[in-house]
């Protein structure tokens, strides 16, 4: 490797690593609340099928 590309490798790298986990992060959150409203909308269907 020539020393650009390990100087490139070496600022680009951080940032990658830190995008990864913000994507991350971001993908949990999503999914929680993805769960959360799930749940919630079945326990509407559920009762508005149990008063009707």
């Amino acid at each position: 490797m020539s020393k650009r590309t390990q100087r490139f490798i070496q600022r680009f790298l951080p940032w990658s690593l830190t995008a990864r986990f913000l994507l991350c992060s971001a993908i949990c959150i999503v999914a929680a609340a993805l769960c959360v409203l799930g749940a919630q909308a079945q326990g509407l269907a559920f009762t508005v099928a149990g008063a009707a």
